[in-house]
């Protein structure tokens, strides 16, 4: 954690980066975020090693949680490959995508598995005659999904298994899926209930629908019988 040397720079990789680095040059913090995305690029591999992560930990808190998450939520937010749809990562853009990553799978927001089921299925999306926009990434987003605790983690790559077409990202949902389900207690039948489409209705059972002076309401009552006013 003693940082790179004085006259280390952090070198733009892509239209991700180059957003998250200009935003990093003003920061008054910004030492300390080229710390932390100097250490996004020492993960080579996969997986983050327990080492590594502990160290990803300790910038974090370095840093703050609080402020941490929200800057990194946001450039989540961005998508893999912003304002550039179609367009494959280059392989420096997506090792550092990839580390930054891994620094969400020891942190607790309820906004991260949505945000990094969004990020995996832009990283995942299928370019004609090329493949993903960028494998690697897909695939550390879905591991990080699956080291998430509760079942919102394992709901949103339920969805991802349902969305993404990609042969090969569809074993690894498959298997990480399996993980985090069994982590979270819950079999496959419950996890297919998890994953089925709400079709508008809001946590109470109901959907309101308004057509000029009209207004209808539909209700679900002990998941079988539905009945319109």
């Amino acid at each position: 954690l003693n940082g790179p040397a004085p006259d280390t720079k952090l070198e733009v990789q892509g239209a991700w980066s180059q957003i998250v680095f200009e935003e990093i040059s003003t920061s008054p913090q910004r030492s300390l975020w080229e710390r932390i995305f100097f250490h996004t690029a020492e993960l080579k591999s996969s997986d983050a090693p327990k080492k590594w992560r502990s160290a990803s930990q300790r910038l974090v808190q370095e840093l703050g949680a609080n402020m941490f998450l929200e800057a990194a939520t946001r450039w989540l937010a961005l998508g893999p490959s912003p304002n550039r749809s179609g367009v494959q990562i280059s392989s420096g853009e997506a090792e550092l995508q990839k580390g930054f990553l891994w620094f969400f799978a020891d942190q607790n927001d309820e906004r991260l598995p949505g945000l990094l089921a969004n990020f995996a299925e832009g990283a995942l999306k299928k370019i004609p005659m090329l493949g993903a926009v960028s494998q690697k990434v897909g695939n550390a987003c879905v591991n990080v999904l699956a080291e998430l605790p509760g079942l919102e983690p394992v709901s949103q790559l339920s969805r991802l298994a349902q969305r993404i077409k990609y042969d090969t990202a569809q074993r690894l949902i498959e298997t990480a899926l399996t993980r985090a389900a069994e982590r979270a207690g819950i079999s496959r039948e419950q996890l297919e209930e998890m994953s089925a489409s709400d079709c508008g209705l809001g946590a109470d059972g109901t959907l309101t629908l308004c057509f000029g002076d009209y207004t209808a309401q539909v209700s679900i009552e002990e998941t079988t019988s539905a009945a319109a006013h």
